[in-house]
């Protein structure tokens, strides 16, 4: 399932919508919480989000490489929701 559009919105909540017209609101406010997410607590970079074919992220805000790099695929994403 490709993705079309992604939203942020309040409470860290993603609506990303899919290419088939579904729509999925995905809360991020457990995820914020732990160390690899815990940076998009910044609402610049919260606010940043972005999305490719399958997958939504985030790049860095000093564009140097990540260990643990800010991106969540469609098949984890629908996997967090079961």
């Amino acid at each position: 399932m490709k993705i079309v559009n992604v939203r942020v919105a309040e409470d860290y909540m993603l609506l990303i919508d899919f290419e088939n017209g579904s729509q999925v609101n995905f809360s991020m406010r457990r995820m914020i919480e732990t160390i690899p997410y815990r940076r998009l607590s910044d609402p610049d970079i919260w606010g940043s989000v972005k999305f490719v074919d399958k997958a939504v992220y985030w790049d860095p805000p000093d564009e140097k490489p990540e260990i643990v790099p800010m991106r969540l695929t469609v098949d984890e994403i629908l996997f967090s929701l079961r």
